[in-house]
Order: structure tokens, then C-alpha cells, then sequence
């Protein structure tokens, strides 16, 4: 198996790992982006045309999500390091501290599985482009976020 398939399932476990944490709930969570249940979306949806409601815990760390993609870009792949470690931490503040539930948590959960490898491959960058090209990636996903929920 090659590195960079060993890497990407290392990353695939992780995200797991952290979206288990999210579970104030009583279903089992599986991997991120796949439905929790036979027939569910695995991608995101909006919820009859509108978006989905957050709660507050969920839409205060969404905001710091944005204030740390809205930093002016680093210039070393130490700095790209640096902004993938407070994403990450941010990240695992929202998992750990989840309340949502039913389909708004499902969508939730399935936006989670695009963002959390993106972030752990920031977090391991030893180039500036791969970390410009990674965090261009962050910031249309937070973007593609807010189309999504409320």
C-alpha cells in the first residue's frame, strides 16, 4: 500500500475518531460523509430549500472557524502548520461540545468529513503552496458551509 493511501486512511480514522466525540446522542456514528442510516444523503442538502438551523455552540465555533480562514494567508509552511493546529483545535472544541440533532446534526456531520482531512493535511504541510492551495480549499468550503446552515 502506498504512503499516500496509508496516509489518507490514517486521516479517514481520525475524522472518525473526532466525530465519534460528538455524541450527547444515542446513534452510533460511522464514517464522515456516509449516511448514518441505509438511504440517507451523503452529501450536503438543504433542508426543504432553506437552510439548516444551528445551535449556539455549533454557530459560535463556525465564527471562529471564519476569523481564523479570514487571516491574511502565512508565508512559510510553518505558519500554514500553525493555522491548521487552531483550526484543529477549533474543530475538536465544536465536536466535543455538540448538541445537535437529527438531520441538521447529519448534515453537520456529513460538512465535518470534508472539512477535518483538509485541516489535518494543513496541519502536516511542508510546502506554502500546498498550504495557499489547502486553505483556498478551507475557505470555499467554509464558504459552501454557509450556504448550507443558519
Amino acid at each position: 500500500m502506498s504512503p499516500n493511501r496509508m496516509f489518507h486512511i490514517a486521516i479517514a480514522l481520525v475524522a472518525a475518531l473526532l466525530l465519534a466525540g460528538c455524541d450527547g446522542h444515542d446513534h452510533a456514528h460511522e464514517e464522515p460523509g456516509h449516511a448514518h442510516e441505509a438511504g440517507q444523503a451523503t452529501a450536503l442538502q438543504l433542508n426543504d430549500g432553506q437552510r439548516w438551523a444551528m445551535d449556539d455552540h455549533t454557530r459560535e465555533s463556525m465564527h471562529q472557524l471564519d476569523a481564523i480562514l479570514s487571516e491574511e494567508a502565512p508565508a512559510t509552511p510553518e505558519g500554514y502548520r500553525r493555522m491548521g493546529e487552531r483550526l484543529h483545535e477549533t474543530t475538536r472544541e465544536l465536536i466535543a461540545g455538540c448538541t445537535m440533532q437529527g438531520p441538521a446534526h447529519d448534515q453537520l456531520h456529513i460538512y465535518l468529513g470534508e472539512l477535518l482531512p483538509r485541516i489535518a493535511t494543513l496541519r502536516e504541510t511542508d510546502d506554502a503552496a500546498a498550504g495557499e492551495s489547502i486553505l483556498a480549499e478551507l475557505r470555499t468550503g467554509q464558504d459552501r458551509f454557509h450556504h448550507y446552515f443558519q
